[in-house]
């Protein structure tokens, strides 16, 4: 009897702690579903961050946490809301090398559970008397991720429970707020478009077409005009130095000659609230600036200051400061209207920069990104984020859509854009100079090569590499890029050994590599390592609409290397351009606008200042194919050619090439060759006789270089030169 009574007793103790355990749990989620409501209700990223600290530490014995923002570009982590009880402080940037930040990383899970100092790794806690710790990794906003630090005093503090509770309770809040920014993104959008609608029904138009310091003065205009204010500046920060250059500003207005060119950051005490914004890249608001700590008075009327971060890529490229002479002036919805606007002229503000950037080095030609058009859209959004990584990246279209353009772009705009940027058409070389071109050589290695020399390669390392016309590569040099592309080794022709280089490639081409692929004319594992992104431009047809700006560029552009003083073009000119659908993409219109600007006679170019097919005097060049392939024309995803109408006789069918089997010989390089061969002959004999013999015409016709048709023809009549 006493035995079975022990066992009642146990059996409830046993359920009276499992009851106990389901009321902890219980309490625990409903405190979990209190904290996720308020959470959601808070709009403020920053004070989200708070909020989010503030419910877990209720809810766990801590001895310190902190949320912090991973930074790639920087290498580092930094703090944006900390608790901590004042036996230490974790720095306000962490590397991102430290052993458990790069721990948390790379976890698979996306956490971090350490229960004791020993598993903490070399450089230990983030806070001195801590013993163990949790860690989880989620994303707010914004690509780059968030992670969340606990630390406690005592060993095994946390438990694996805690830890799932701690992340599945960030993950339903990761989603659910995302859901949130989509809402108030497109909120945000419609606000800025009504205000545009209501103020400034050309804002887009303007900032597309406008000089960085004309497009940051628009931009001001704008934000003192939402912000109610009189006074303020836009400032660009130069990237070599780390310098603000106030590229516009109102100050002046009212007290003449007192707001220096260029702000330079100060060493021994603070630099004002726009270096601060600088470095954080995130707006400051000083609604009572008498007693900001931040804020460096420069005007003794100045009582509130807003300064805004113009972002680009996770980093700061610009700055739109608004200032009053009230205390308390800026409100939550004046903040969000003018970062509103920051944000939709970031990519305005770049393109102009690159504008700037490469005209300063190209004796007034600069790489002209702007007036594009919605057309543009997506090619822009990949430029950004491929950009941002070092991945491969092949560009398709048409010839003259500007492929060379976005290579600059991409390079200009990533972490290489102050290391080299070299160009090489692999088209424009002959096929026996192009090893040495690319990979270099060394003395003695060929007839000619007295010295040792360095290829494009080894010139570009630790930047970029473009190789123009990648179609064109000799298949021999295919198989040595291949090598490059996979490991970096590059080997000077002549020589036994290689060495490795660091270089980003971005290649292009306006061939159809596939079916080149499907007749053996391009390597299929050297195809695959060239798209890991690929880029296909629009041509110039489909965004018709830019083309005003464009020439507007192009005329100022000409004046500027011709010493000319053109200001447009006549209302005939015009009209023959708008008529016009441009096969040659935006080097012909660029081309056009060059001839009219030079033989202008007046301010204006006029209709016989331009070639004879715009007049209407000879037939106009024809359509091309996009991504023509050897042989014929076939058109690249989403970009179909619109016909001009029948320009030249229908092009040879493959109907007419057959197999000669010779016995029983059914080898297949063999036959291929053969079938290669035929098609060869059949296409050039077609080809040809269109063209009346006209090889310029016939390599305009079928999409290659006049170079390579000039060896194909070679190749099949030995004689002919």
């Amino acid at each position: 009897m006493a035995k079975a009574r022990r066992g009642r007793s146990t059996d409830l103790t046993e359920l009276e702690d499992k009851l106990a355990l389901l009321h902890g749990q219980y309490e625990r989620l409903r405190r979990s579903v209190v904290l996720f409501r308020d959470l959601v209700s808070v709009t403020d990223t920053g004070e989200l961050c708070d909020a989010l600290l503030d419910g877990i530490t209720r809810e766990f014995p801590v001895l310190a946490a902190f949320i912090g923002r991973v930074h790639p570009q920087a290498g580092v982590v930094r703090i944006v809301s900390r608790r901590e009880d004042g036996r230490g402080r974790a720095p306000d940037e962490i590397p991102l090398d430290h052993p458990l930040i790069a721990r948390l990383l790379e976890s698979p899970e996306g956490n971090l559970h350490v229960t004791s100092r020993s598993q903490a790794g070399t450089e230990g806690f983030f806070y001195a008397n801590s013993q163990s710790l949790v860690a989880v990794k989620f994303r707010f906003e914004g690509d780059a991720p968030d992670i969340l630090v606990l630390e406690a005093d005592y060993k095994s503090a946390f438990t694996g429970d805690d830890l799932y509770f701690i992340q599945d309770l960030l993950q339903t809040l990761e989603a659910t707020l995302l859901n949130r920014y989509s809402r108030s993104r497109a909120d945000r959008e419609l606000d800025l478009l009504m205000e545009v609608t209501r103020g400034t029904a050309e804002l887009s138009a303007d900032l597309d077409e406008a000089e960085l310091s004309r497009l940051l003065a628009k931009v001001l205009e704008i934000a003192l005009s939402l912000t109610r204010c009189r006074t303020g500046a836009a400032l660009i920060v130069n990237e070599e130095d780390g310098n603000l250059i106030v590229e516009a500003e109102t100050f002046s207005r009212e007290r003449p000659g007192t707001i220096p060119k260029v702000l330079r950051k100060r060493a021994e005490r603070a630099s004002g609230i726009v270096f601060r914004v600088l470095e954080d890249n995130r707006t400051y608001l000083a609604n009572d600036a008498a007693h900001d700590v931040h804020y460096i008075p420069v005007f003794d009327d100045t009582r509130s200051a807003l300064a805004v971060p113009i972002p680009f890529q996770d980093r700061c490229i610009g700055i739109v400061l608004c200032e009053a002479s009230s205390e308390g002036h800026f409100t939550p919805d004046h903040q969000r209207q003018v970062e509103n606007l920051a944000r939709t002229s970031a990519p305005f503000v770049r393109r102009a920069q690159l504008y700037e950037a490469t005209r300063a080095g190209r004796s007034g030609s600069g790489v002209m990104i702007k007036g594009r058009g919605p057309a543009w859209a997506a090619v822009e959004k990949r430029i950004e984020r491929a950009a941002a990584t070092g991945a491969t990246v092949c560009l398709r279209g048409e010839s003259g859509t500007g492929k060379e353009l976005v290579a600059n772009s991409i390079h200009f705009n990533s972490a290489r854009s102050k290391l080299p940027f070299v160009v090489v058409n692999c088209a424009a070389i002959p096929a026996e100079l192009l090893e040495s071109e690319l990979f270099g050589h060394v003395k003695g290695a060929f007839t000619g090569a007295v010295a040792d020399r360095a290829g494009a390669f080894e010139t570009a390392d630790g930047g970029t590499i473009f190789l123009d016309e990648i179609g064109d590569l000799p298949s021999q040099l295919q198989v040595k890029l291949l090598r490059v592309l996979q490991n970096g080794d590059v080997r000077k022709v002549g020589s036994d050994s290689s060495h490795r280089v660091d270089v980003r490639v971005i290649a292009a081409t306006s061939r159809d590599l596939e079916t080149m692929m499907g007749l053996g004319r391009f390597r299929e594992d050297l195809y695959y390592r060239l798209m890991v992104v690929p880029m296909y431009l629009p041509p110039l047809r489909d965004y018709a609409g830019s083309i005003p700006s464009m020439i507007k560029q192009f005329v100022q552009d000409a004046d500027i290397a011709y010493g000319r003083s053109v200001v447009g073009f006549s209302e005939d000119a015009y009209d023959s351009l708008r008529k016009h659908l441009f096969p040659g993409n935006v080097r012909e219109l660029r081309n056009i606008v060059e001839q009219g600007v030079l033989m202008a006679e007046g301010a204006h170019v006029e209709l016989s200042d331009l070639p004879p097919y715009l007049r209407g005097e000879v037939a106009a060049p024809p359509m091309p194919g996009s991504l023509a392939p050897v042989g014929g024309a076939a058109a690249s995803p989403g970009h179909a050619p619109r016909s001009r109408g029948p320009v030249v006789r229908t092009p040879p069918t493959l109907d007419a090439v057959d197999i000669q089997l010779d016995g029983a010989d059914w080898a297949w390089k063999e036959l291929k060759d053969q079938v290669l061969r035929r098609f060869e002959e059949r296409y050039l004999a077609a080809l040809l006789r269109t063209t009346d013999g006209n090889v310029s015409r016939a390599a305009e016709l079928a999409g290659i270089h006049r170079v390579n048709l000039h060896k194909m023809i070679k190749r099949h009549d030995p004689g002919e030169s």
